[in-house]
């Protein structure tokens, strides 16, 4: 065999295995038998391994909540890092009767902050002693009851602020940060959050309305309640989203309750720098994960990229505290 001959005969050895090297990769392009995604194949392993738990109390291996997790946190490398915003300090020094006028007409010409810090502070005030003999009263009954001097001196400073603020004024608090919430201010609707339904119908003077319009008027605070805390969620604050999880957790706010309330920590996940607050939603997640099955993890997941697509787009974080 000449030297010709046997050059043209490895070449062609070369030439065959580089093919057959290539051809898996070349092949799968061409004809199409794509490997499955990480989460998808984790969430239909998981869902074969799960018979859906009713009982929330198993624990689960953590690469698995990771694996999930990791997907959700890579959404958040596509955006601009959120700015963490600073909220606005609503304490006042000296008296609030002396300061309503001036900030009512600040929020009346558009200052949400005025808004935000006189329904704060008429809030503050709220069930205050009406008069020196009411507030003498409510002082030697805290006494009688042993109270602590600090809790005393706290009584004492209060009325000292609230003083000469009237029970209508009080009522007012609502208004304030229900107007200042519906114009976007993230912290009034934080705060809004706070009232329980129950505060919201004795402090408004709605407890003595005929069964039907009670409930209606209930439902529609629970309503709105609902609406401020996603707003102020979609703009990055981590305490709305915490709130939100509390109360899907719960399952008393709609169905799918354990499948919001998952979502939402993830998202907690996905942009707090707190460890203590990272781990406490961690184990939340874990918590959860065996009662779900492959499909509500599914949608899960796709309730969480949707927030944290919109709290990139708004470019905004607010602390969980």
């Amino acid at each position: 065999m000449t030297n010709r001959q046997t050059f043209n005969i490895v070449s062609l050895v070369i030439i065959i295995v580089t093919l057959f090297g290539y051809g898996g990769y070349y092949g799968q392009m061409l004809f199409g038998s794509p490997t499955p995604p990480a989460d998808n194949q984790y969430i239909a392993e998981l869902a074969s391994s799960t018979d859906s738990q009713n009982s929330i109390s198993a624990k689960v291996p953590e690469p698995a909540s990771d694996a999930v997790h990791e997907n959700i946190k890579a959404k958040t490398t596509l955006f601009t890092t959120p700015v963490i915003q600073t909220r606005p300090n609503w304490k006042i020094s000296g008296r609030l009767s002396e300061q309503i006028s001036a900030l009512k007409l600040r929020f009346e010409n558009g200052d949400l902050v005025a808004g935000y810090i006189l329904a704060m502070n008429l809030r503050y005030c709220w069930d205050n002693p009406l008069n020196q003999h009411d507030f003498d009263r409510r002082i030697q009954n805290e006494e009688a009851t042993n109270a602590s001097e600090v809790l005393i001196q706290r009584l004492k400073s209060k009325y000292e602020k609230c003083q000469g603020v009237t029970h209508k004024q009080q009522q007012q608090f609502y208004h304030f940060m229900r107007s200042t919430a519906e114009q976007g201010f993230v912290p009034a609707q934080e705060n809004y959050s706070q009232f329980t339904a129950e505060f919201f119908m004795s402090s408004q003077d709605h407890e003595a309305l005929p069964r039907d319009e009670y409930v209606a008027k209930r439902e529609q605070f629970i309503t709105e309640k609902l609406h401020f805390l996603n707003q102020a969620a979609e703009h990055g604050s981590l305490k709305a989203i915490a709130k939100l999880a509390n109360l899907y957790y719960s399952q008393n706010y709609g169905s799918q309750g354990w499948v919001k309330a998952f979502a939402y920590n993830q998202v907690i996940l996905a942009f707090t720098i707190d460890n203590a607050l990272y781990q406490r939603n961690q184990w939340y997640i874990e918590k959860l994960m065996p009662s779900l099955s492959a499909q509500e993890l599914a949608q899960a997941q796709a309730i969480s990229e949707k927030i944290i697509h919109a709290i990139n787009q708004n470019g905004t974080l607010y602390s969980a505290k």
